[in-house]
């Protein structure tokens, strides 16, 4: 069953236009000293996963993993801005670590990326959400939203990551997911319907969507194994 789209986001949907040379950052602290204090948290509904990193996320499905960053990340505006733009940064700032994300709770797109494809890698990896017989489950990607680029603070931002999995739908059919998205935090992205021969319009559907739930044009949607140059 695809997961409930706020109202909010499905008027964007339909009523999106591409976005102009600037971008907005939202609503969100460009202070420093700010993004990571305090608690992301609703007192009544708190964050998932206490304890140790280990074992908090030993167990978890792709939902727990999506809940989690729902929940409890917080995105790092001027780690964004000033450290990961496309003309100044880049490289300056590694992408965290799964623990520290963890930790921390706060970050960019790439942390969140890179905390949720360890969490998917580590599920195939122990089998146990595999069933007996069954073609492999999850098969885990980092995604590449290429954007036209905008411009905040004189800094050119055009990539976006996340991350995808897919579930058989029966016969040559798979759904694709993608979650882990720093911009709508604890969303799950659809499932996008396509066969195992061709995976392309899983992706094309998904850009059509995206594209217009964020208001900006989009250059091309790549599925890929690091945070490298997309594959030609």
């Amino acid at each position: 069953m695809r997961p409930f789209l706020p109202l909010a986001l499905l008027f964007l949907a339909l009523t999106a236009r591409a976005e102009g040379p600037a971008c907005s950052i939202g609503q969100r602290d460009a202070d420093p000293q700010k993004e990571c204090e305090g608690t992301a948290n609703d007192p009544n509904d708190p964050c998932p996963g206490q304890g140790s990193y280990e074992s908090a996320v030993k167990g978890w499905s792709p939902e727990d993993v999506n809940r989690w960053v729902g929940k409890c990340f917080r995105y790092n505006t001027h780690r964004a801005v000033n450290d990961m733009s496309d003309n100044g940064g880049g490289g300056k700032n590694p992408v965290m670590a799964p623990q520290d994300v963890f930790d921390l709770k706060c970050g960019v797109c790439l942390d969140v990326t890179n905390f949720a494809y360890k969490q998917l890698q580590d599920m195939v990896k122990s089998g146990r959400l595999q069933p007996p017989g069954n073609e492999p489950e999850l098969q885990p990607r980092i995604v590449l939203v290429k954007f036209n680029p905008c411009t905040i603070k004189e800094k050119t931002l055009s990539k976006h990551w996340m991350v995808s999995f897919k579930r058989s739908a029966g016969g040559d059919k798979i759904h694709t997911y993608f979650i882990g998205d720093s911009k709508f935090p604890g969303m799950m992205h659809g499932p996008f319907e396509c066969t195992k021969q061709d995976t392309r319009k899983c992706r094309q559907d998904f850009q059509s969507y995206y594209q217009g739930i964020r208001h900006r044009q989009i250059q091309f949607v790549s599925e890929q194994d690091n945070f490298g140059p997309p594959k030609k």
